[in-house]
């Protein structure tokens, strides 16, 4: 009962403000029959390969193929398409959706079918004539094609696949914890292997950890490749306080390549940009979650009701710095500040850059002496990083990139 006394304690903790009574009573509620989404397949399963029609789900490498080419998803879409999975053949309620995909908060079934529209996005599946998700008016969503387990020793492994070591799990785990110095070296060691792939979950990733490491000249040359392809950084235009080119890129990315992005930074870029143009509906339009950012739009345009909805929720959040951008947002400067403070202190520093230097929501708090500490403890674990990076290139773990800004020059 760990994990269901856990979302009991999240709901009862005195800490939240009164406007998120809805969120705890809520939580209180569901809190019994919450269950952590498991690693296992159908049938109580280990963790293993499946193969759903053409495409291949490694559960191990959290990785989808169809024809050895990877199908990049964002977490919470893998997660759904587990669940799935898991279910197939049955139908699975909104509820049961809500309850195996978001365990621990409290969503709306508006948030469920966006997910589904994404997953069948990144699937290719049309919702009129699905081939692997089918909705059912009233009852909710099952998987048509029949699962099969498949050992994994038997499969034709291509070289598209990168290492263990190097999966999106372990890239996204290191950065999380602040080892962005490792997490280049993962995702260094997958692009080796996948050289040929300019737009791989690896060469995002590597991108992300170059610019938490302050290494842009790397972070370019990691994905300059993609950039001749037409499809520009837009996590550097951040970097550099681009907001228009930073949204605009992102709005340009093909659909089929929008999963690979970093969901949080990408959905800040459009956020900014229609905080500066005051296009609204578009951005409304295109931002599925997370759902600070989606809520900060829908409260600049007046949609106030529904944006407070969505604060509630992102206060369920396990995650401390969801949670202190809400609580801004929600006006609780003190206790956003003291929940940043401490989820930089836990180890979550992904992307710390954007929140420290160039998220706008932030920016009333940048003269606070609190929010200054934070940032040069920040900037001193990033530089510390740094050093460790260096020592991995002496070592020829990590490769140097553009080493002295060599004679490539791009146009960001």
């Amino acid at each position: 009962m760990r994990f269901q006394d856990a979302a009991r304690r999240l709901a009862l903790h005195e800490g939240w403000p009164k406007s998120s009574r809805r969120f705890r009573e809520g939580m209180l509620e569901r809190a019994p029959s919450l269950r952590p989404i498991s690693r296992s397949g159908p049938a109580g399963y280990a963790l293993r390969v499946f193969e759903v029609a053409d495409l291949v789900i490694d559960l191990a490498r959290q990785r989808v193929t169809r024809n050895a080419h990877e199908i990049a998803l964002p977490k919470l879409s893998f997660d759904l398409l587990l669940v799935l999975i898991r279910a197939a053949p049955a139908v699975l309620s909104n509820d049961e959706l809500m309850a195996q995909v978001w365990p621990g908060l409290v969503v709306s079934p508006e948030t469920v079918s966006r997910r589904v529209k994404l997953l069948r996005d990144a699937l290719g599946d049309d919702p009129r004539a699905p081939r692997y998700i089918a909705g059912l008016r009233g009852r909710g969503y099952r998987l048509i094609p029949e699962v099969r387990a498949v050992k994994e020793d038997s499969l034709r492994l291509s070289s598209a696949n990168p290492p263990q070591s190097g999966s999106t799990l372990s890239l996204l785990l290191r950065s999380f914890q602040g080892e962005f110095a490792e997490g280049v070296m993962l995702a260094e060691r997958a692009i080796a292997v996948d050289a040929v792939n300019p737009w791989s979950q690896s060469r995002q990733s590597a991108c992300n950890r170059y610019l938490e490491l302050g290494d842009l000249t790397a972070a370019r040359d990691v994905v300059a490749a993609a950039s001749a392809a037409g499809h520009a950084p837009f996590q550097v235009f951040q970097y550099l306080g681009d907001w228009r080119a930073a949204g605009e890129a992102v709005y340009n990315l093909p659909e089929q390549l929008r999963s690979a992005c970093n969901d949080w930074l990408a959905a800040n870029a459009v956020r900014d940009l229609a905080l500066h143009t005051g296009d609204f509906p578009r951005a409304v339009h295109f931002i599925a979650s997370p759902a600070v950012p989606r809520a900060q739009v829908l409260q600049a345009s007046g949609q106030r009701a529904e944006s407070e909805k969505l604060l509630d929720d992102a206060l369920a959040s396990p995650h401390r710095r969801v949670r202190a951008d809400a609580l801004l947002l929600q006006g609780h400067r003190d206790a956003a500040v003291a929940e940043l403070a401490e989820a930089f202190r836990s180890g979550e520093r992904a992307d710390w850059w954007y929140t420290i230097d160039r998220d706008p929501l932030w920016d009333s708090m940048r003269s606070d002496p609190r929010f200054q500490t934070i940032a040069a403890e920040a900037r001193t674990h990033a530089a510390t990083q740094r050093a460790l990076l260096e020592e991995l290139r002496r070592k020829g773990e990590v490769p140097y990139r553009s080493r002295g800004l060599s004679a490539r020059r791009q146009a960001w």
